[in-house]
């Protein structure tokens, strides 16, 4: 009997010791000879957060998790994970790359067998939309992340995990699709200017469907640029605006969702192009009289990376020849001969190569059929990729009042650091005619965040912009216009609104610094919504300053922080906007003491 429970016991330790030994297999890291057998999950290779091996390919993998509003990290989940590619190791791709959050994120890459290869820790961009904790108080917020394995083992699955917890799994495909790139032989030579157009055809064999990212590189394949703003489902692509170079080179990533190839176009030539010339101001159309001021500034941009020196500019007019040489220069509307000029400007880059604009100015002995001294003010905020040829993508998002304003106005809404996305405010008739374009600016910084924190280069991101319009002529309607597409088009209503100001007298005295109050009525004949903006006029007004320095427009009919430093030439003035038509009302002149 003894020797019986002792043969039990001894089967059954065996029995445990062979399951701890199968049990060890599912978690062992690369392949080893049988004599050995797998290693423990401890020795899984770990490749650190951030990698400098460019190297070889890389694979990419990105994804979205689902956060709870009160950073429960056991109710993270993921909701979507983004198709995986392998691309060289100094490709710019355009994937979110910060993270914030120091959670135990883990990559794992798997073999057959489920065991790990590879281990890669990586964090969420929990820093980046911080600001819609507040937005959405009581409600679970996105967060993204992104990683990279350099020189990766062979695996045949990959998990995302945090801590030990698997949020998924997913099995590698069968085959890695194939891509064949058409429409670019071997050393065709593009003309400056001329659209470089791709096609190609992609295949895979387990019928997956595909996406695909397309790059451009100046070096034949030295450094890899994305110019898509997402992962794309089409199969063509147009590139502008490329460098001259002997070596230009594109290239197109398709991916199945799990596996993925990188395939190069033969190298093309592109020949110099001239240097690109805009005329900044004046703006086209403009009419000058008497002694104003006519500033002359052109902005340049050279796409063989050659410089334009400052002087290289020379101005002339087609009536009166040559006004002056500089990138900034100024005249008056009395040094010129009265009637219809056309300005031009000519720049000259290091190569010897030029470029060009013109712009058409009227110059008057008085102002004629224009109001005097004032400026339209248009302003809203559009949507635009980062870093990509995709225009198609740019909306507009809002559009503000607009208002009516003495030319010598500082509004609060300056934009800075502006860039040229090629967009245009056009001012139509009543026939829908164009009477005068007026190119502008968007500001480069986003208008609700932080720029700092803006690191991935294909997410849209809201823009502001700002055009000012001085002596507008007559018009009915007005477009604002993303290259030739039409993003909005405004008819203007059929009244002005009018405005009284209450509250301020003739030579009435406030003490200085101490805030008083100011009361209005606004009326429109139309019916619309009036919206207002404050000024205020330490010259009886001359110039103004904007008062009301907030981002959005007033609906209230009182403003109660009135400050003035000392002064017995104080005055404010009241804008009002239908949305589309305003009033400027000035109070009368009255006086600050200390």
């Amino acid at each position: 009997m003894v020797n019986s429970i002792v043969r039990v016991i001894a089967a059954v330790f065996a029995a445990l010791c062979l399951a701890a030994f199968s049990c060890s297999t599912n978690f062992s890291s690369s392949p080893l000879p049988p004599e050995t057998g797998p290693l423990p999950l401890s020795d899984c290779p770990t490749q650190s957060l951030e990698i400098s091996d460019n190297s070889g390919l890389v694979d990419w993998f990105s994804g979205q998790v689902e956060v709870p509003y009160d950073d429960d990290i056991s109710g993270i989940r993921l909701v979507e994970l983004n198709p995986v590619y392998s691309i060289p190791g100094d490709a710019d791709l355009n994937f979110f790359k910060i993270g914030g959050w120091d959670l135990e994120f883990i990559l794992e890459l798997r073999n057959s067998t489920g065991a790990c290869v590879l281990s890669k820790p990586f964090l969420i961009s929990d820093d980046r939309f911080e600001y819609r904790r507040w937005q959405s108080e009581f409600e679970p917020f996105i967060e993204f992340f992104s990683t990279r394995v350099a020189s990766p083992p062979d695996y045949t699955s990959f998990a995302i995990k945090l801590g030990n917890r698997e949020l998924a799994v997913a099995e590698r495909s069968a085959h890695a699709p194939t891509i064949e790139i058409q429409g670019i032989p071997q050393d065709r030579v593009f003309e400056e200017n001329e659209p470089v157009s791709i096609s190609w055809v992609g295949h895979d064999q387990d019928g997956d469907q595909l996406t695909y990212r397309v790059f451009r590189s100046h070096e034949a394949g030295g450094v890899w640029y994305e110019r898509t703003s997402s992962d794309f489902e089409g199969t063509q692509w147009n590139f502008f605006n490329f460098k001259t170079a002997d070596d230009a080179r594109v290239a197109v990533a398709v991916s199945d969702g799990t596996r993925s190839t990188f395939s190069i176009a033969p190298a093309f030539r592109v020949s110099e192009h001239d240097p690109e010339v805009k005329i900044v101001r004046p703006v086209a159309g403009t009419v000058y009289y008497e002694q104003q001021q006519i500033p002359l500034r052109a902005s340049s941009r050279d796409y063989d990376w050659s410089s334009i020196d400052r002087d290289a500019y020379v101005w002339s007019s087609s009536i009166d020849g040559h006004l002056g040489i500089g990138k900034s220069i100024g005249v008056t509307a009395d040094q010129l001969t009265l009637g219809g000029h056309i300005i031009t400007v000519i720049a000259t880059d290091e190569t010897g190569r030029t470029g060009t604009d013109s712009i058409p100015v009227t110059i008057q002995a008085t102002q004629q059929n224009a109001e005097p001294g004032i400026m339209h003010r248009f302003s809203g905020v559009v949507r635009v990729p980062r870093n990509s040829d995709d225009i198609t993508v740019i909306t507009l998002l809002e559009l503000d009042s607009v208002y009516s304003l003495p030319k010598k106005t500082r509004s609060a809404r300056e934009i800075y650091r502006p860039q040229d996305f090629g967009f245009e405010l056009e001012l139509r008739n009543s026939t829908g005619a164009s009477i005068r374009n007026i190119p502008f600016n968007i500001s480069t910084v986003p208008s609700h965040a932080d720029p700092s924190l803006i690191s991935g280069d294909y997410f849209p991101v809201t823009e502001s912009f700002e055009v000012k319009v001085p002596d507008p002529p007559k018009y009915a309607s007005f477009a604002i216009k993303a290259g030739s597409r039409e993003l909005a088009v405004i008819e203007r209503s059929a009244h002005t609104p009018t405005v009284t100001i209450e509250d301020i007298s003739e030579g009435q005295v406030f003490k200085e610094n101490e805030p008083f109050s100011i009361s209005w009525q606004g009326h429109d004949q139309d019916g619309d919504t009036l919206t207002y903006r404050i000024f205020k006029s330490y010259d009886a007004g001359q110039t103004w300053l904007e008062d009301t320095n907030i981002y959005y427009d007033l609906e209230a009919t009182q403003w109660d922080y009135i400050r003035f430093q000392a002064t017995d030439q104080a005055r404010i003035a009241v804008a009002a906007s239908d949305g589309i038509r305003s009033t400027f009302a000035m109070t009368p002149i009255f006086q600050v003491k200390p």
